[in-house]
């Protein structure tokens, strides 16, 4: 069962300062979601927070409110020493709708945006050292896709329909399905990475930039023949 985030050490993922200081990331790859409610009121829909999930490697955890959230991000900065020049890439599926939620909540000052329109966020940096990516327009496919593809099967049967809220509690089938679906994306982009012989760092945003790099390492292992 995931851990509740105060109750994690981040302390385990730390690197020699003479890494730090000889890369610009992690070598560690990181994930966030966010299960939802909504509700109608006053004749409008209105939808909120209710659990976070991040896993790092296979480590997932768990908080309840955006305040948390920060305070978590705060713990993995100074425990995992982070910076401005030592960045953790984080996945999320889908960004542009937790972005929708969490824009509001986090400092985002400085933060180096890549987007398709001013709705469709594909990379920002959140608090000067978590470069969050999306994992949608790597894989162009949902999540449970990749799941199945790497053995790690998104569960069913969540009922969505029950409104929740951060004081309800949550049973330990609901904070696995909450744990499989951060752990799906970071056993799926170490194996790409183990696949493609890189960092996580070096992986390519978008499936489109994916499928230029295979051409091009194609026409230059031709080209030395």
């Amino acid at each position: 069962m995931m851990k509740y985030w105060s109750e994690m050490d981040f302390t385990s993922f730390n690197e020699s300062r003479s890494r730090r200081e000889r890369h610009h990331h992690t070598p560690y790859v990181a994930a966030f979601d966010t299960e939802t409610s909504t509700i109608t009121h006053d004749e409008q829909q209105i939808a909120f927070m209710y659990v976070w999930q991040m896993a790092i490697e296979n480590e997932a955890f768990y908080g309840r409110t955006w305040t948390e959230f920060k305070q978590c991000l705060q713990k993995m900065k100074n425990e995992m020493h982070l910076a401005v020049d030592y960045k953790l890439i984080v996945y999320v599926h889908n960004l542009k709708y937790d972005f929708g939620f969490y824009k509001k909540e986090v400092n985002l000052d400085g933060s180096d945006f890549v987007a398709r329109s001013r709705r469709t966020v594909l990379k920002h940096v959140l608090d000067d050292c978590f470069e969050v990516r999306d994992s949608a327009v790597y894989t162009e496919e949902p999540l449970d896709h990749m799941g199945e593809e790497i053995g790690i099967p998104k569960m069913k049967g969540y009922d969505y329909r029950k409104i929740r809220h951060a004081l309800t509690p949550l049973t330990p089938e609901e904070l696995e399905y909450c744990e499989h679906d951060v752990l799906i994306l970071t056993r799926y982009f170490r194996l790409e990475a183990e696949k493609l012989n890189c960092s996580i760092y070096k992986l390519a945003l978008t499936a489109t930039q994916k499928i230029k790099r295979g051409i091009n390492e194609e026409f230059a292992k031709n080209a030395r023949k």
